[in-house]
């Protein structure tokens, strides 16, 4: 008996120490599985409620945005309300630019295109408006659907050194594209043009 007891207690004192010395898989400096393993395992997933909820609401506003070009002939892309301030064209990249530029960073992935690009001639006509325009609503659809919840809140810091959540990072994000489209009613007033109706 006492050999049996003996026997059983060195099993489990074999074991525990497998358990404290087995390699676990790497890790951040905080404890935090990677971003790039948080997206693969969300990826897999139907996005949570949260998730799916910020999807529509990104699918609605690039449908939107996308009425906004459409409604506005090409021919007055370069239509400025006063001098000082961006043509219709270039309000629209602009807004595009910084979706991919709020986002990039809170999905762990680089902007496609730099601003001064953007704003090139090639960019205003109709067709290639529309396009990257969409492009950059898809860019953040598809990242919220790769990113869990879990890193979605995580922190982030900012080229000047502030921390906030991913989720913040990505809402500054929706509130300057709706910004940005708020402003280009006045061009399409000006043009006597009726704006899309909300799609609310």
């Amino acid at each position: 008996m006492k050999t049996k007891t003996r026997s059983l207690r060195l099993l489990i004192t074999a074991l525990m120490l497998v358990a404290i010395w087995r390699p676990w898989p790497a890790r951040s400096e905080t404890g935090a599985r990677s971003l790039a393993d948080l997206q693969t395992a969300a990826a897999k997933e139907k996005p949570s409620q949260r998730r799916a909820v910020m999807i529509a609401e990104w699918t609605r506003a690039r449908d939107w945005t996308l009425q906004y070009i459409a409604k506005m002939p090409e021919e007055h892309f370069g239509f400025k309300p006063v001098p000082e301030v961006r043509s219709f064209a270039e309000q629209t990249l602009h807004l595009a630019f910084w979706n991919f530029g709020f986002t990039a960073k809170a999905f762990g992935l680089t902007s496609p295109y730099n601003e001064e690009e953007l704003m090139k001639d090639e960019f205003k006509t109709k067709a290639r408006l529309s396009k990257v325009v969409s492009e950059s609503y898809d860019f953040v659809i598809n990242g919220l659907k790769a990113i869990s919840d879990e890193q979605l809140d995580a922190q982030m810091t900012l080229r000047n050194g502030a921390k906030i959540s991913r989720l913040e990072r990505i809402n500054d994000a929706y509130e300057h594209q709706t910004h940005h489209r708020g402003q280009t009613v006045i061009y399409l007033r000006l043009k006597g043009l009726a704006p899309p109706v909300e799609p609310f």
